[in-house]
């Protein structure tokens, strides 16, 4: 599912507006950006606003990062670590038995076996 999608989804199942959705986050993020978000006019917002539009629309941070996460991911805009990416990553680790699996041998091995593996899996 798509960011927008998926805005769009919560704020029709809590019967909310984008002003309730500014409301609800304090005024940290405001109802024509959540606006723009619904509408896909706006695609990649920060991981601050995707805090505060996590506690605008009162969902869990980290499902709203997933979602998030996924259409990078399917855009192919990980490329490059940023920020962003990389909480996107993180989020696909979380979501993924495999990855997360792939991760701890990645962390318990020595710096040689991580290079040799590295290079491995550039092969294939």
């Amino acid at each position: 599912m798509r960011l927008d999608e998926y805005v769009s989804k919560v704020m029709k199942e809590k019967g909310f507006t984008a002003y309730q959705v500014q409301k609800n986050s304090e005024g940290a993020i405001k109802d024509s950006y959540v606006a723009r978000l619904a509408e896909g006019k706006s695609k990649y917002p920060s991981v601050p606003k995707l805090k505060d539009l996590a506690k605008g629309l009162q969902v869990d941070f980290w499902e709203l990062v997933a979602v998030a996460a996924n259409e990078r991911v399917k855009e192919g805009l990980t490329e490059e670590w940023t920020p962003e990416s990389l909480a996107d990553a993180m989020a696909e680790v979380a979501r993924d038995e495999d990855l997360r699996e792939a991760l701890k041998i990645l962390l318990r091995a020595s710096p040689e076996k991580r290079t040799q593996i590295v290079k491995y899996l550039r092969r294939k």
